[in-house]
């Protein structure tokens, strides 16, 4: 499931499209990763932090 979404074409262009109306940078957008990850994966691999997760 987490490729699938991942890989979602029309998610990844509403989500560029939020960065653009909220003003994200337009030349920092292409460097923006989008994740998904269950809360259940990051308390059993990465002590409950998503910190450690996105390091």
């Amino acid at each position: 499931m987490k490729m699938k979404l991942k890989e979602d074409k029309i998610l990844n262009e509403k989500s560029r499209e939020l960065f653009i109306k909220y003003k994200y940078p337009k030349n920092a957008i292409e460097y923006v990763s989008i994740n998904f990850e269950s809360q259940e994966t990051v308390d059993r691999d990465y002590e409950g932090n998503w910190y450690y997760y996105y390091k």
